[in-house]
């Protein structure tokens, strides 16, 4: 049974895999960008350090929004390695 690389050829199987690894690449930074930022931004809220006392944030969306800004932008003490190995679970 002939493979897949007879019937493409051997520089064109080359270059499907170095395309699939590069989308595989990029695909799991996107992913490790998006845990490191929620990440921070979950324990940014642990820590209770964007709540405005007496705001309902199920009924005023301004304050909701106000929240998330202020999350996004909260200082933590953790590197990017940190809560990238903490948001998938590993301590």
């Amino acid at each position: 049974m002939r493979g897949l690389a007879y019937l493409v050829g051997g520089n064109s199987m080359r270059l499907i895999l170095a395309s699939i690894c590069v989308l595989l690449l990029l695909t799991t930074t996107v992913l490790a960008v998006a845990v490191v930022r929620l990440e921070k931004k979950r324990l940014a809220n642990a820590v209770g350090l964007c709540h405005e006392s007496g705001v309902n944030y199920a009924s005023d969306p301004q304050a909701r929004i106000r929240r998330e800004k202020c999350l996004a932008k909260a200082p933590t003490k953790r590197g990017g390695v940190t809560l990238l190995l903490a948001g998938i679970g590993v301590f």
